[in-house]
């Protein structure tokens, strides 16, 4: 799979919803979303562009570990607690 879609209305990606996922190479989580979960897109190695809307205010640890090759675009204002390996 080439890209991914959240649907809208979606507020919560839960813990480990996408971990393991290595097929997805866009991904475009939609305005609705505050939180995303801990370790939600580990190991998606194929994972290269990610759009993050500014509403996101919670991204679990170790969220987008392992996603090597990310490029993200967006401007989330994340406030509590972020990933210590978030690498975007």
């Amino acid at each position: 799979m080439i890209s991914a879609e959240i649907h809208k209305g979606v507020k919560l990606i839960g813990r480990q919803a996408f971990c393991g996922c290595s097929g997805h190479r866009r991904l475009r989580i939609p305005e609705g979303v505050r939180r995303i979960g801990e370790e939600a897109f580990l190991g998606g190695k194929s994972l290269r562009d990610l759009y993050l809307p500014s509403g996101v205010r919670f991204i679990g640890d170790r969220a987008f570990r392992d996603c090597d090759h990310l490029e993200k675009s967006g401007s989330p204002k994340v406030s509590g607690k972020a990933g210590k390996s978030l690498r975007i």
